[in-house]
């Protein structure tokens, strides 16, 4: 409501009982219709309070005898283009990414077909990559639809659910022979939700926090709850995140510096995108502290 007001204020001013259009477009549209007593169709650029909207103008004439009038509709569609925009864009980033390892797939198979196959060791080292490029668009391909179940997903059965055990569950997933893990969390710690979302939520966390540490890291996962809230923390003691970066970590195949990017090569880059997803639709929230060469926490709070 009040941006409509805005978008009103902005384009008619009234002038002594008549109200004065002050938009030059907008202007020349309901002259047009009256001139010619047919309906009209443009798209409007405003800026309300700072911000670039776009709006879809449509202009109706009607004739009751010696009075013409015209009907002015507006319909903003920033948010309609603004998602539009999204989309394209993560197809543009999902082809990219979907590029890469089919590449590099393509180029090793087909070096093997020729006289570099005949080679055992070089046989068996190619065909090591190949497998790691064929997880990963596996790994791509199930983030992608993750992502996509998250945007229409139908409501989900909420249940007592058992923190520490999800979290030990996730943990047998990924390989932590690098680094120590401490599951901070009590075994009787329990919360009402969706299973499949929290189960998410620490399998990114906890993926992250390995994938980005450093040999012989640690990784510590805490939990705690109020009477209207719970929150799960998990810290590491890992290569961190530099501050001007870490308000785009949550944004879908973001890549940070060149350190991350090395970490991140086997990774999709959806994983706290993800998150993001799963906890926005809860209506939570997330923090993260780090500090490059220290490490970095990152706390999920969401309504119990």
């Amino acid at each position: 409501a009040d941006v409509v007001m805005r978008v009103v204020e902005m384009l008619v001013v009234p002038i002594l009982g008549i109200l004065v259009i002050r938009h030059f477009t907008l202007s020349e549209i309901i002259n047009h219709t009256f001139n010619t007593n047919q309906r009209q169709h443009s798209i409007l650029n405003l800026m309300i309070d700072g911000e670039a909207r776009q709006y879809d103008v449509s202009t109706l004439f009607h004739q009751s005898g010696s009075n013409a009038e015209v009907m002015v509709m507006l319909y903003d569609l920033t948010e309609v283009l603004k998602l539009e925009r999204m989309q394209a864009d993560f197809l543009a980033n999902a082809s990219h990414e979907f590029k890469t390892p089919l590449t590099a797939i393509t180029g090793f198979v087909e070096t093997l077909q020729g006289d570099a196959g005949a080679d055992e060791e070089t046989r068996t080292q190619f065909l090591q990559i190949v497998a790691d490029e064929a997880k990963r668009l596996s790994a791509l391909v199930s983030d992608i639809l993750s992502l996509s179940r998250m945007q229409h997903k139908v409501d989900e059965k909420i249940s007592n659910l058992q923190i520490s055990a999800i979290v030990e569950q996730q943990l047998e997933k990924i390989d932590t022979k690098t680094v120590t893990v401490h599951n901070d969390i009590a075994p009787d710690f329990s919360v009402s939700g969706i299973a499949s979302d929290v189960s998410t939520i620490v399998q990114n966390l906890l993926t992250n926090s390995v994938k980005y540490n450093k040999t012989d890291g640690e990784v510590w996962i805490s939990a705690y709850k109020d009477t209207q809230q719970w929150q799960i923390k998990v810290s590491d003691s890992g290569i961190g995140i530099p501050l001007n970066q870490q308000s785009r970590i949550f944004e879908r195949f973001y890549r940070g510096d060149e350190s991350r990017q090395r970490k991140i090569a086997s990774g999709t880059g959806l994983g706290l995108a993800i998150v993001n997803e799963i906890v926005n639709q809860h209506n939570g929230g997330i923090n993260i502290k780090s500090q490059v060469g220290v490490g970095t926490t990152i706390s999920v709070i969401l309504p119990l």
